[in-house]
């Protein structure tokens, strides 16, 4: 028994206090000061408070390390000494971007972008946080600003890309996509939003080429960096094997997309429909209640519901009842 619901894929990239002791001009006399330690203190000068280009440092540091509460009050405390620091303005953005408040990581791309209009990853990165509020026009406006400064940014081409794919344009986001891929055959996004896109138009023969590209490509990086995006990879291909019949390298790409994120509710669906299909009914209905578990996604959550009742009836038919 087959269970034909249809299914929509989708997916879909950082202290400072000072206290000034007024000095008398004839102090009283008073006994010497003395440290915890019980001895007399040496006549150490005061340290010398962190510029604005330390601080930035320090931002940079914590972006870098994915602390981004820390990084914003270090770009802040950058941007009170000299508030005209593009470099803090950027910075602080890629945190406010990665902590989800968007809204204050446009302000600030901005703000950078009026001190540095010349500069493409301002436009690039700007174009991202509206991307992710579903703001395709700003975003697509901002790549192409981002290319206009550097028609040789290939990840701006991907971005605009996935821009048009996500409002509709699938001619114009492949053939970004194509651009993307001829500046930098090694952008592994480019080979993953392209895949993805064969994948949800019925291309599976060249999204299971595409997505296995991208596959390798991400081997190269940390899984920190990019287990995620490696989990979609293979979530996708998995579901191009699905539907080209290979269920077996199906089951091992959900699996593998599992283990890489054990939160990836899609892939517990998909795998439960390969299951569904392999007649392994109790093994789809488990994956279909975990997918229920980990998603209010109403598309998700319809097809979950509708594969449990198929799955019910597999075993019925199984039992002979």
């Amino acid at each position: 028994m087959k269970n034909r619901v249809r299914f929509i894929l989708f997916t879909v990239v950082t202290m400072l206090a000072m206290s000034l002791i007024p000095a008398c001009t004839e102090p009283a006399p008073s006994p010497e000061p003395v440290s915890n330690n019980g001895t007399a203190p040496s006549n150490q000068p005061f340290p010398t408070p962190p510029s604005a280009s330390e601080l930035i440092k320090q931002g940079d540091a914590y972006r870098n390390q994915g602390q981004w509460d820390n990084a914003v009050g270090a770009y802040s405390q950058a941007l009170e000494l000299e508030n005209t620091q593009a470099e803090a303005y950027y910075g602080r953005g890629i945190a406010y971007n990665a902590n989800g408040q968007y809204d204050l990581a446009i302000a600030d791309f901005t703000e950078a972008m009026k001190l540095q209009p010349k500069e493409a990853v301002l436009y690039y990165n700007r174009g991202i946080t509206y991307d992710v509020k579903g703001q395709y026009d700003l975003a697509i406006a901002d790549f192409t600003q981002a290319i206009e400064l550097n028609p040789s940014m290939a990840e701006a081409y991907d971005g605009r890309g996935k821009a048009y794919a996500k409002s509709g344009d699938l001619k114009a986001a492949m053939f970004d996509l194509d651009t993307a891929i001829t500046i930098d055959p090694k952008l592994y996004a480019a080979r993953l939003d392209r895949g993805t896109i064969n994948a949800n138009i019925g291309q599976y023969d060249q999204a299971i080429s595409d997505l296995t590209s991208a596959i390798l490509l991400m081997d190269q990086y940390d899984v920190a960096i990019v287990g995620r995006e490696q989990a979609i990879a293979y979530m996708n291909r998995g579901w191009a094997y699905f539907k080209t019949e290979y269920l077996e390298s199906a089951l091992n790409d959900f699996n593998a997309a599992i283990k890489l994120d054990p939160n990836l509710a899609q892939a517990y669906c998909n795998r439960a429909l390969v299951n569904n299909t392999k007649g392994k009914y109790d093994l789809a209905i488990s994956d279909f209640q975990k997918t229920l578990e980990l998603t209010q996604d109403p598309v998700l959550r319809q097809v979950a519901e509708s594969g449990i009742e198929a799955s019910k009836q597999g075993v019925k038919v199984i039992e002979g009842k």
